[in-house]
C-alpha cells in the first residue's frame, strides 16, 4: 500500500507483503514478510460504487457521478434500468424528492449497485408587492417573509423587515441555505400639493381668482365645485382638496374685507351766505 509507519490501516483483504529495513552498524538488513487480511466483513478493495447524496433546489439539476473502486476495467453502468453505458454520470432535473440507482459490472464481471437519493427543495416564496407610489410623509414595510431563511437587502441590511421612507428601487434576496430568491421593488412618492396662499384682506373681491394647481387632477371645494379654479364672491373661509388617484392635499385661505379710512378734515364753519352764493355760481 505504500504505507510506511509501524502499522498499516485500510488493507485489502487477502495477503499483504510488508518490507522491514533495519540499520545496525551501519549495515542495513532487509526482511520480508507477509500477513493474511481475513475479516469476512471487509469489502474493503473489492469492486464497490458509491454515489454521492444531493440536494438541489426545485427547477435546479444535478449530475450523479458513480464512483468505483476496486475495478477492473472497463466498467459499465446501467442508470434507472436503462441501457448499459460507460458513462459513470448521469445528470438529473428531478421535480421531487426522486431515489436513483445504477448497476455496475466491472471488466471482471464483478457487479454492484447503488443507490441515492436526491431532494428537491421548493424556492422561498418571495413577493415584495407590485412598485407603488407612496403619498408624502408616509412609509412602507417591506416583509421578505421565510423566517428561517437569511436576507439581505440592497443595503446590506440582513434583517427580515426594511422600512422604505424615500423613493428607488429596493431589493432582497432571501436564502434558505439551498434555494436563493431575488424580489424587488420600485418606490416613487406622489408631488402632489395645494398653495392657496396666505390669508389676505382685500378691498374688494372683485377679479380674485383662487388656483388649485396643475391641470389633469381632480378637486373639490368647499360648497362642492370640482373646478381647478374658483372665484368667490363674498368674505370667507375656502378651502380645496386636491387628488391625484393616490394621494390628497388641502389647503385653506380666509378672505376678508378691510375697512376704507376717509378723512375730510376737521369741521369747517360756513356761513348761509357763502353757500347761497356758491349754490347760485353753480347754477
Amino acid at each position: 500500500t505504500g504505507q510506511t509507519t509501524l502499522t498499516a490501516t485500510g488493507l485489502c483483504a487477502g495477503w499483504q507483503l510488508v518490507k522491514i529495513m533495519e540499520t545496525r552498524n551501519c549495515v542495513v538488513q532487509e526482511y520480508i514478510d507477509s500477513v493474511e487480511v481475513t475479516d469476512p466483513f471487509s469489502n474493503l478493495c473489492a469492486f464497490n460504487i458509491q454515489l454521492l447524496e444531493d440536494t438541489i433546489c426545485a427547477g435546479d439539476c444535478t449530475v450523479l457521478l458513480a464512483q468505483a473502486n476496486g475495478e477492473v476495467d472497463p466498467v459499465t453502468y446501467v442508470w434507472n434500468g436503462g441501457a448499459a453505458t460507460l458513462a459513470d454520470t448521469l445528470v438529473v432535473c428531478p421535480t421531487v424528492t426522486t431515489t436513483y440507482e445504477v448497476i455496475a459490472t466491472d471488466g471482471a464481471g464483478e457487479v454492484d449497485t447503488a443507490l441515492v437519493t436526491v431532494v428537491v427543495v421548493p424556492p422561498p416564496l418571495l413577493d415584495l408587492g407590485n412598485d407603488t407610489t407612496l403619498c408624502p410623509g408616509t412609509t412602507l414595510l417591506l416583509d421578505a417573509g421565510n423566517t428561517d431563511a437569511t436576507y439581505e437587502w440592497q443595503n446590506g441590511s440582513a434583517l427580515q423587515t426594511l422600512t422604505v421612507n424615500a423613493p428607488g428601487t429596493y431589493t432582497v434576496t432571501v436564502d434558505n441555505g439551498v434555494c436563493a430568491i431575488v424580489d424587488s421593488i420600485a418606490v416613487t412618492y406622489s408631488t402632489i400639493a395645494v398653495d392657496l396662499g396666505s390669508d389676505t384682506t382685500l378691498c374688494r373681491l372683485n377679479g380674485v381668482t383662487l388656483d388649485a394647481g396643475a391641470p389633469g387632477l381632480s378637486y373639490l371645494w368647499q360648497d362642492g365645485s370640482t373646478t381647478q379654479t374658483y372665484t368667490p364672491q363674498d368674505t370667507g373661509t375656502y378651502w380645496v382638496e386636491v387628488s391625484d388617484g393616490i394621494c390628497t392635499a388641502a389647503d385653506t385661505l380666509v378672505i376678508g374685507l378691510g375697512d376704507i379710512d376717509l378723512d375730510l378734515g376737521p369741521d369747517t364753519p360756513v356761513s348761509y351766505t357763502h353757500l347761497r352764493a356758491h349754490e347760485t355760481g353753480r347754477n
